[in-house]
């Protein structure tokens, strides 16, 4: 994941994967999945990606989504 990132990285690289926003609140934001079958609940107190789900994941969505996760993470280190 993300460790040296906070809650704005996190958005960022489920934004890249294609998730879009579909809600907010006082100390959190969700976003949709690109199907929309699927929310995230991302805030500053907790940022929890089910990588390891057993839910149904699309062909490549996962994937999609680590890979966005490692670009967060370089653009993290090179701050």
């Amino acid at each position: 994941m993300i460790p040296e990132g906070d809650h704005r990285d996190v958005e960022a690289a489920f934004r890249a994967a294609g998730w879009t926003p579909c809600g907010a609140g006082d100390w959190a934001i969700a976003l949709r999945s690109p199907d929309g079958t699927r929310a995230a609940r991302i805030s500053p107190f907790m940022a929890d990606i089910p990588l390891a789900s057993t839910g149904p994941w699309p062909p490549g969505e996962q994937e999609a989504l680590r890979a966005a996760l490692a670009s967060a993470q370089r653009d993290a280190d090179a701050r």
